[in-house]
């Protein structure tokens, strides 16, 4: 794990950090956002005089036993485990004198998803640089010395184990830095393994960045910027909710890499989705409230052909209006001037006719199905009649 980092510190926080004076090989230091193995860090080790020295290493530990025209490798020593570091040769023998400090501004580790892996910048709130605990060593190459160093990890915090089951060993107190570098103890074995602890602190904190750094050359502030990630709830929020939410969340950062994420354009389409669905709601603005009384004049128009029917008419298609129709129209009429309606004294045949009458209009005219009156059964009494008094 903590396979990229970023260090963009500048020389004063640096020494600040380091608390030394001295810098070796300043001018070979590189910031960088997206840092993998193989770049240029600065080092904090024990100088001749016991006191602390800033040395810029490369990040990947090269051994010395290392032949000196082999090609490095830095991927393959830069982080070791710190349970079994004085077990394997290539890092016990660097115990002793040669452990180091690595402060860096944050490091990344990536989660695995359904449409790939997401990566997560972590760092401390305070804007602190984290101080990692190391080793580092010498090599005689064919152009030259080198100077590298290794990362020691350890078991992740309860707060980081949903990102990676590892970690970097973090010494957080300058007392812990100081015993780490000091290289004057007789028992070194015996009382740097309590060191090896993750840290669990409030002040550490992460969030997600943008796909992009997932490749070594994407470098500058969008690496560790945060991603804004629209959650679950916010597809489940009321339609009310998601329009006065729109303009808030249209301000957050586009989700880079593969283009499948939603970022500015996302939300942005989320609220025009919306949009329209709240201005057409009455009420809302004059037109609105334009819209709705017409609206509701259609429908005492059409409200006669729908009287007596099995169903509403389909799409609202207001029928020709029958013999049938007037008749009862009348009746309502006859009611709201309070005279008493009379009962029917038509025949069944006088009625048939008169059905087949105001059916035959309807038929020619080309009305639907739904529009047509549907036929009284002998003694059946008019829907107006139960009206009445």
């Amino acid at each position: 794990m903590c396979g990229r980092a970023r260090c963009t510190l500048g020389a004063q926080e640096v020494l600040r950090t380091a608390r030394a004076s001295d810098w070796i090989d300043q001018e070979s230091y590189q910031p960088s956002y997206n840092a993998a193995p193989g770049a240029c860090f600065p080092v904090v080790r024990s100088g001749d005089g016991g006191e602390p020295v800033v040395h810029t290493m490369r990040w990947g530990l090269v051994p010395s036993f290392t032949k000196p025209g082999e090609k490095p490798n830095f991927f393959r020593m830069f982080n070791a485990r710190s349970e079994t570091v004085a077990e394997k040769a290539s890092f016990r023998r660097l115990i002793p004198a040669r452990r180091c400090l690595i402060p860096v501004d944050g490091f990344y580790e990536w989660v695995k998803e359904k449409d790939g892996k997401q990566p997560y910048y972590v760092h401390l709130s305070t804007g602190e640089p984290l101080v990692f605990a190391g080793l580092w060593d010498t090599w005689q190459s064919a152009e030259g010395t080198m100077h590298s160093f290794t990362i020691l990890t350890c078991d992740s915090c309860k707060r980081l184990d949903w990102l990676h089951d590892r970690m970097p060993v973090v010494l957080r107190t300058p007392e812990a830095q100081q015993r780490w570098l000091r290289t004057d103890d007789k028992d070194t074995l015996g009382t740097l393994h309590k060191l090896y602890v993750p840290y669990n602190g409030e002040d550490l904190v992460w969030h997600p960045v943008t796909r992009q750094m997932n490749t070594f050359k994407f470098q500058g502030p969008e690496c560790c910027k945060e991603l804004k990630i629209p959650s679950a709830a916010t597809f489940f929020a009321p339609r009310s909710a998601k329009a006065a939410g729109a303009a808030s969340t249209a301000s957050c950062e586009p989700r880079s890499g593969d283009g499948k994420e939603a970022g500015v354009g996302g939300m942005q389409q989320v609220a025009a989705d919306v949009e329209p669905e709240v201005k057409q709601e009455p009420g809302i603005s004059g037109q609105g409230h334009a819209a709705a009384s017409q609206h509701v004049k259609q429908e005492v128009q059409d409200a006669p052909a729908a009287i007596n029917t099995d169903e509403k008419p389909a799409g609202r298609q207001t029928a020709a209006p029958t013999g049938a129709a007037e008749e009862q129209t009348a009746a309502v009429a006859v009611s709201s001037t309070g005279a008493a309606a009379a009962p029917s004294q038509e025949t069944p045949q006088k009625r048939k006719a008169t059905d087949s009458s105001a059916a035959s209009p309807a038929k020619s005219s080309g009305a639907g199905k739904g529009s047509a009156k549907k036929a009284k059964l002998p003694g059946q009494r008019d829907i107006t009649s139960f009206f009445h008094k």
